[in-house]
């Protein structure tokens, strides 16, 4: 038969040491559903979060220097 050509026993030995390789935690694919992208987190808007707050307002003014010879 086909099978005779491969030693069944370095065969099982190979396929317990590359277990070896799979990090701890990892669940194996079991449907498409797994292959699915979740939906991020929602996040909560800060209604403030476009307005600039009186510490930041002046932010790089000091370092900007403007030529008066112009």
């Amino acid at each position: 038969s086909d099978l005779d050509f491969f030693d069944i026993d370095n065969l099982l030995e190979q396929v317990e040491l590359s277990k070896s390789d799979i990090p701890k935690g990892f669940k194996m694919p079991e449907s498409l559903k797994d292959f699915m992208p979740t939906a991020p987190a929602e996040l909560e808007e800060d209604e403030n979060f476009w307005y600039e707050s009186g510490d930041e307002s002046d932010f790089g003014v000091d370092d900007y220097e403007e030529d008066d010879d112009e």
